[in-house]
């Protein structure tokens, strides 16, 4: 067997930027910026809005655009569902905490970018949204929600639903609250959660990078490339199709990775300075290496305590 070493220090390096992105986060909130950044720098993004002198929509309506590139949505609280429509119209549809301003959906389609925010999008020291229970639905056409170049969400606190989309390029960001994925194609995916729930059903990612710090992840799919950095909670992949390649490394929690044998085998080398390593599949033990069949998939697996295992279905 291979020397037990320590988590990588990419590993680590990721995991301090999901806490300096809490620390931001909390920040941003108590000088009255009411959004969340798209994971590393909160307060820029927010402000940036306002430099930027978009002409925002508030509340509730809809738009007609002959094309869509890309949707970027930054949600402080409560409940976002992003859907597609029969309609031909991208329609916004807020049910807002007050009839304020400062507490109503905030939206504008700016270079083939549709861009909503859960409020208004400036630095206000001394007014703050209204927190409570802010609920909005994001319609977008059917033919516009395929093909899209990218998608950008952050969750900071609530939930989140994404149904019936594709995207060469899909980034989520979840600081606390529940994040939804149905029936969503991406290219690439790079997810961070700090807390809270992620889960899909029927989600492909050709390549995935997930890194976890606390909480629970239940991905439902398909996927080729996996990169997971798990700092603590649980995390759960099962795969319909066995994946190329898989790097995970965990320091603490639960890892779990199901998916059907693959058709050329796989080699799977596991380093650990503490924790367990599960494997359901058959596997002969080969220059410190755990090979099923000819070998051909690369499985890569670094523990600093905790268990990862792999699942056949």
């Amino acid at each position: 067997m291979s020397e037990p070493r320590r988590l990588s220090g990419g590993a680590w390096a990721r995991i301090i930027l999901v806490l300096i992105l809490c620390l931001m986060v909390v920040l941003a909130l108590l000088v009255g910026t009411t959004g969340i950044s798209n994971c590393t720098n909160a307060l820029r993004y927010r402000t940036s809005f306002t430099i930027d002198n978009r002409n925002w929509e508030v509340g509730s309506g809809s738009t007609s655009v002959s094309n869509l590139h890309g949707i970027n949505v930054d949600w402080l609280y409560g409940d976002v569902k992003i859907n597609t429509s029969d309609k031909n119209v991208i329609e916004i549809i807020d049910h807002p905490t007050s009839s304020a301003r400062i507490d109503q959906v905030h939206w504008v389609v700016e270079n083939g970018i549709l861009y909503v925010v859960s409020n208004e999008p400036r630095v206000n020291i001394n007014i703050l949204p209204t927190w409570g229970s802010h609920t909005c639905e994001i319609l977008i056409p059917k033919n516009l929600a395929q093909g899209l170049n990218s998608m950008d969400l952050t969750l900071a606190s609530g939930s989140f639903r994404l149904n019936g989309f594709s995207s060469s390029a899909l980034k989520m960001d979840v600081l606390s609250g529940n994040f939804y994925i149905d029936n969503t194609e991406a290219r690439t995916s790079t997810i961070t959660v700090a807390s809270g729930s992620l889960t899909s059903t029927n989600f492909t990612a050709q390549t995935l990078k997930l890194d976890l710090l606390s909480g629970k992840t239940d991905l439902f799919g398909s996927f080729n490339s996996l990169t997971t950095t798990t700092a603590s909670g649980t995390l759960n992949i099962h795969s319909k199709t066995a994946p190329a390649s898989i790097k995970a490394e965990l320091l603490s929690g639960n890892t779990t990775f199901s998916f059907p044998n693959p058709s050329g085998g796989f080699t799977a080398q596991v380093d650990r300075v503490s924790g367990t390593f599960n494997c359901g599949f058959s596997t002969t033990q080969r220059n410190g290496a755990y090979v099923n069949g000819n070998g051909f998939a690369k499985y890569s697996f670094h523990l600093t305590s905790g268990t990862i295992s792999l699942k056949p279905v």
